[in-house]
């Protein structure tokens, strides 16, 4: 209230009611002397208007409160500013990013940085069928493998799925293509956000201690790995 804090950072769902509670931030947000004092919004990872806050044809949106990131446009007023970053977004996530948070072409700056790094190389590998053939995603793992296999023989990565229960079935078929002594590790594994904070740190530990290839539902900073892959049938650019 007193312009102290030059920053906040924070969650969308800050911003809401939590679990039927209203956050101490979201009372603020509706105190005019806090609000006058706002004077930019950044959304990082804005995509996530699209990935997480709309809904898809079997589930639910999995944190709608990136959906309504736009009535805190209309709440706040034309005198903030509000800017929004990304390094996913296609031509069609970039329109409904814009228009979710009411940001007009005639008073928007877009710019767009190359992600060519000299560290990084690009392909595509183009889907058979749909998103339900697994073997879409089979080439991650190696045709051949040593008489006696270890994890580091399994290249460490992650793969993006809009999609928790095929997350864990892509999983389940990917260990059942390793050799025997290496599938009851069961080294690749799922996460998602529905799951509790515990078993999300153990298996980023796990992680970083061997190979393990992610099969995740949600983006997540982890590093290092070998391979990212996006596995959707949406345009990539």
């Amino acid at each position: 209230r007193m312009g102290t804090i030059k920053h906040i950072v924070t969650s969308p769902e800050q911003l809401t009611v939590v679990r039927g509670v209203v956050t101490r931030l979201g009372r603020l947000m509706h105190e005019r002397t806090f609000t006058d004092r706002i004077k930019r919004v950044n959304v990082d990872e804005c995509h996530f208007i699209k990935t997480a806050g709309e809904a898809s044809t079997s589930e639910p949106p999995f944190r709608p409160a990136y959906g309504k990131l736009g009535d805190l446009r209309v709440h706040l007023g034309r005198g903030v500013n509000i800017t929004a970053f990304s390094a996913t977004m296609p031509t069609d996530v970039v329109q409904l990013v814009m228009s979710s948070l009411r940001m007009k072409e005639s008073n928007t700056d877009i710019i767009r940085l190359s992600s060519n790094r000299s560290n990084l190389m690009y392909g595509v590998v183009k889907m058979i069928g749909s998103e339900k053939n697994f073997a879409n995603v089979r080439f991650v793992i190696p045709t051949t493998f040593p008489p006696s296999p270890t994890l580091q023989d399994i290249p460490k990565g992650i793969i993006f799925i809009e999609h928790k229960v095929r997350s864990a079935q892509i999983a389940e078929y990917l260990n059942a293509a390793l050799p025997a002594t290496l599938r009851r590790l069961e080294p690749i594994q799922h996460l998602h956000s529905s799951m509790s904070k515990d078993y999300v740190s153990r298996r980023f530990a796990k992680f970083a201690d061997q190979a393990l290839l992610f099969i995740s539902f949600d983006d997540h900073d982890i590093e290092p790995y070998r391979l990212l892959i996006a596995h959707r049938t949406r345009e990539i650019s």
